[in-house]
């Protein structure tokens, strides 16, 4: 067995002291860990801090208790004797047991948002120049911290000089801590630290988070010095080997198992980082062959980075020079700079173009040639004439309610004719469309529509006052015809879909179809219930077409069946896991709603939890889990796995099957949530990434399965984007048709309602950045691209109100020849538990599959409006948002974050489960005790509530110019509002985020569940910057059910 070492620091330097050279910002926003036990506000205070509190010992001065403790080691020889192994003094070591004892901030130096007497983890001392103080029990060789017998001493506000480990290298898995104080560091005769032996009943907590830290800081040093020469450890290998390693080395060690309990997970790759200041203190004091590990770099920590930044070179938005001439006349032009391709850029653009159906070049602006006059031969027309009339001066104004009157003709294809009666589907011009009247480059488009004149006036020929010609299908932008058209305006949804055949055909003369249309038995369909708003999931077992009924299985769902499910004791059920069962019931066509999707699981399967995407996500996408089948023994309902599917049961698809993925690029990446969430379905798989934060770089390849394969551009899009145009054989520039997938969420800031100067010089660069998107688009050319920002960015701005931006960059992208749609997805509609709501723009190339947008699966909670995305020139929205029948209720605040242990206010910092449960800064005094004066109830209450009702002392408030929404309680049964990058609970601007129970505003775990950030993926940063970049994020509810979507499109692209 090893000897244990004590762990000192270099040069004669304290270990942990505040003159310790471990990093340039030592331990700065070390997150910290805890036990589930509640915490009070009241008790965050050291017991000496009240006057009236007494401890069972008189306080001894440090100074005495020194004296007489080491007249007793030198008169007591059965003391245990120190090791000296590893440890170097000139002195000769004294260890004395500390009992009963409390660490907490200096009552003589208070910090910023660090109170005098707070109890803190010992991990604190030296951060920001931090310092700490204890109270306690000191005696030597006596393990009763209370006995009569002479030699306890009890101390208070004792200066901590710093810590020391003692365990490394020793196969026994436990840890000892000592702690040295300043005036135990000066005795001329010994070396003298103090054994951490048992804490205060207030303290406990607190220790048993330090010292499980101390455990892990001791197998990671172990685990560090176990490999071979010339291993560089990345943090990689804490996802798996390192936890095969410590099983290997302790798997019968009860001690071990019993901290490892507490971690509850095989992948330590977020408790690493978590601690990683602590941990690189360590290292620094043992080895510096410790700090040559990659792992370091990978977390970024002192001024190591695994990814290198790029030199940022541009001091504008680039663009194509087709882009530039869509948003030249914006409000943020002036931050635009347009860039010319080089000639072989251009060059694989045009083949790029040409592979994909586009048309080659560019629209030129031109001038309309004279129409053709109309012959008044009534007998001339026919089907597939183009026909022009003059709109009366009522039709113009219905035409004109949201924008500018235009005199123009309008025209109509004529798909009928009835003597002089015409029967036509009109054609749009871009005003017509969700363009509305932007700066649109191709001066001779227009788009067939879905609008027919069968329900309308009739149209006579004698109405018609021009005839032109149509380039249908136009292979090339300059034609002998008088307009060209490409594309169809979806009237219903507002889209534009390449042109087909079938369009010409009045839609009125088509057969509308039906669910039970395309359904046969062993199909999975809903079916609506009476007087109930969910649907259920049946399987389809006979239909009667004569009599429009179809008799169905009931499919039962277990987490509802809570007698059956407790006699299978299983104890978590999914919301989307079926019960198959014997009943058949009869049900109309009416009550038909939408396929779904079930497919059965064996009980291993279920049992290890490792049901694969997308019938995990609790039945979003519409994806249900068939495990069980219930029974009848002697009138007793039994379930029972079952071992095989049922038969005449149609299985939901299998995602994990063989599919050939696209490649992506990403931009303004962040933490990758809408790029994880897309390759979630198997569609796609993002190989280059672009972003300007270095801890979003870092997460990226963190999370990523092989990092080494990820082109990872740590810089500027728009040096990005200026190599690319340039032509520039760069590894990281993804080369032109290695590109089938753009996704981009431009910086919100630029739109969003919290920005105080939308006209700032910031704020014109991030909503310039919109046109990044097109631009990318414009010269890679991609199969699919997304664009998600805020929903104000279809907000028009005042003094600005004709510009437009949303409707420009739809202009902009439907010029280029893409199939455009945009639509708003809201969290809570796809599972999630925020009430966050983001404009959605998908865009697909010419003659693909457009993607669908998700449809909804939780419901609308009561109390919050459906958005709209903009208005027509008919003054008619577009986009509205709409609320259909589903097959669950929404998830609320509680049900998605009430899993996570009870970490009280907070103050403790953090959870060993949760890494990331915990406050992305500490609170201060005064914020504490103003959360604590809002009521539970009734729920949503805020600061204002409470001073209404005399709840809070005026000195706490009366500074304050207004006290607005601030310090809210979100409402535990209703949705977490909008995640933001600082939960701040003093700016009621950013709408409520303290917890409905606790006191104390949401954590960053909290956060990222809201976000749907897996459990598994690591944020690389400190506290603030994990709060930031998950308050960006978009989140994976919304991403999910886009790579459902992308998967769905692509395969009948095929």
């Amino acid at each position: 067995m090893g000897s244990p070492r004590v762990v000192v620091p270099k040069k004669d330097v304290n270990s942990h002291n505040v003159s310790t050279e471990v990093a340039d910002n030592p331990r700065k926003g070390s997150p910290r860990v805890v036990v589930s036990r509640n915490v009070s506000t009241d008790e965050v205070y050291a017991r000496s801090k009240d006057a009236d509190w007494r401890h069972p010992l008189p306080v001894t001065t440090e100074r005495k208790a020194l004296s007489l403790l080491k007249d007793k080691w030198e008169t007591n020889p059965t003391h245990d004797l120190p090791d000296y192994n590893g440890y170097y003094t000139s002195k000769e070591l004294l260890t004395a047991d500390l009992h009963d004892f409390e660490i907490y901030t200096s009552p003589f130096k208070a910090k910023k948002n660090w109170g005098k007497f707070e109890l803190t983890s010992l991990a604190n001392l030296d951060v920001r120049g931090r310092e700490l103080c204890f109270d306690g029990v000191l005696s030597v060789g006596d393990s009763a911290p209370l006995a009569g017998a002479p030699g306890k001493q009890y101390v208070q506000k004792v200066p901590i000089k710093g810590y020391s480990i003692e365990g490394y290298g020793a196969d026994d898995p436990d840890t000892i801590i000592y702690i040295q104080s300043q005036e135990a560091s000066q005795d001329e005769k010994y070396d003298i630290w103090y054994r951490l032996r048992l804490p205060s009943a207030r303290y406990q907590e607190f220790h048993d988070v330090f010292r499980w830290v101390t455990q892990l800081g001791k197998h990671f040093i172990d685990f560090l010095e176990a490999q071979p020469n010339g291993v560089r450890v990345g943090l990689e290998s804490f996802r798996q080997d390192f936890y095969r390693w410590l099983i290997r080395r302790f798997h019968k060690n009860a001690v071990f198992m019993d901290w490892l309990s507490l971690h509850d997970s095989s992948d330590f790759r977020r408790s690493i980082h978590a601690h990683i200041d602590y941990l690189r203190a360590e290292a620094y004091n043992l080895s510096d062959s410790l700090l040559e590990h990659d792992l370091w770099a990978d977390c970024m920590r002192d001024d190591h980075r695994m990814i290198k930044p790029q030199p940022v070179c541009c001091e504008k938005t680039i663009t194509t020079p087709h882009v530039f001439e869509c948003f030249k006349n914006r409000y943020f032009a002036k931050k635009l700079l347009p860039c010319q391709p080089s000639k072989p850029v251009q060059e694989a653009s045009e083949r790029r173009k040409r592979h994909l159906g586009f048309l080659p070049g560019f629209p030129q602006p031109s001038i309309q040639r004279p129409l053709q006059p109309y012959n008044l031969n009534v007998s001339s027309f026919k089907v597939g004439d183009v026909v022009g009339i003059l709109p009366d001066e009522s039709e113009q104004r219905l035409w004109s309610k949201s924008a500018p009157v235009v005199n123009r003709l309008w025209f109509a294809y004529v798909h009928r004719v009835e003597g002089l009666r015409l029967f036509v589907i009109w054609l749009y011009w871009p005003e017509n469309t969700t363009i509305s009247t932007t700066d649109y480059p191709v001066h001779n488009e227009l788009f067939l529509s879905g609008h027919c004149n069968c329900q309308e006036g009739e149209l006579l020929s004698t109405d018609v006052v021009a005839q032109c010609t149509v380039d249908w299908f136009a292979t090339k932008f300059n034609t002998t015809k008088d307009f060209i058209c490409r594309q169809k305006f979806e009237t219903k949804n507002s889209s534009f879909v390449s042109l087909k055949q079938t369009d010409f055909n009045c839609e009125c003369n088509e057969e509308k179809l039906s669910v039970m249309d395309r359904c046969r038995p062993g199909d999975t369909v809903y079916v609506t219930k009476p007087r109930d708003k969910l649907l259920d999931p049946v399987v389809v077992h006979d239909i009667n077409r004569d009599q429009k009924t179809v008799m169905v299985r009931r499919l039962l769902r277990l987490k509802n069946n809570a007698q059956l499910s407790r006699k299978r004791q299983r104890s978590q059920i999914s919301n989307n896991e079926l019960i198959w069962t014997d009943e058949i019931f009869k049900v109309s066509f009416e009550r038909i709603q939408r396929i779904c999707y079930v497919r059965h699981f064996s009980e291993a399967t279920i049992v290890s939890q490792e049901v694969p995407f997308p019938y995990n996500r609790g039945g979003a996408g519409d994806y249900w889990i068939l495990s069980t089948e219930m029974t009848l023994k002697n009138g007793q309902a039994k379930i029972q796995f079952l071992t095989t599917p049922p038969s005449l049961f149609q299985q939901g698809p299998d995602l994990n099957a063989p599919f050939e993925k696209l490649s992506g690029l990403s931009l303004f990446s962040g933490v990758g949530n809408l790029d994880r969430g897309l390759e979630e379905a198997g569609a796609v798989e993002f190989k280059y990434s672009v972003d300007m934060s270095s801890e979003a770089i870092h997460t990226l390849r963190a999370n990523a399965p092989h990092p080494g394969e990820l082109k990872l551009y740590l810089g500027s899009v728009d040096d990005y984007l200026k190599a690319a145009l340039d032509g520039k054989l760069v590894e990281l520039i993804a080369q032109i048709g290695h590109v089938a997938v753009i996704a981009a969420g431009s910086p919100c800031p630029g739109f969003s309602t919290l920005q105080h100067d939308p006209f700032s010089d910031r704020s014109l660069r991030n909503a310039s950045h919109v046109t990044t998107f097109c631009s990318f688009v414009d010269i890679y050319r991609p199969k699919y691209a997304f664009l998600e920002n805020v929903v104000n960015m279809s907000a028009t701005r005042k003094g600005y109100e004709s510009e437009l931006i949303l409707q420009q960059l739809i202009a902009c992208l439907v010029a280029l020849g893409y199939q455009v749609q945009q639509f708003i997805m809201s969290s809570w509609m796809y599972g999630g538990p925020q009430r966050r709501s983001r404009l959605m723009l998908s865009i697909a190339a010419p003659g693909l599959t457009p993607l669908t947008p998700p449809v909804q699966t939780h419901s609308h909670p009561d109390g919050i409006s459906l958005k709209s995305i903009g208005k027509l020139s008919t003054g008619q929205k577009f986009g509205i948002q709409e609320d259909h029948p589903t097959p669950f209720p929404y998830v609320s605040a509680r049900q998605a974050l009430g899993h996570l242990p009870n970490i009280g206010n907070g103050r403790v910092y953090g959870c060993i489960k949760f890494p990331d449960h915990r406050v992305f800064a500490p609170m201060n005094e005064v914020t504490r005790k103003l959360i604590k004066a809002v009521p539970l109830d009734p729920p949503g209450q805020c600061l204002q509530d409470a001073v209404r009702q005399g709840l809070v002392p005026a000195y706490l408030y009366e500074d304050r110019k207004e006290l607005g929404r601030s310090y809210q309680r979100i409402k535990g049964d209703g949705l977490v509002p909008t995640i933001v990058t600082r939960m701040l609970p003093h700016d009621g601007r950013n709408g409520a985020c303290v917890h409905w129970e606790y006191d104390r505003p949401l954590t960053i775990e909290e956060a990222r569940n809201a976000q749907g950030i897996r459990p598994c993926e690591v944020i690389i940063g400190s506290p603030a910057q994990q709060m930031r970049m998950v308050g960006n994020a978009v989140d994976r509810h919304q991403g999910e059910p886009l790579g459902l979507a992308l998967r769905r499109a692509e395969q009948q692209s095929k």
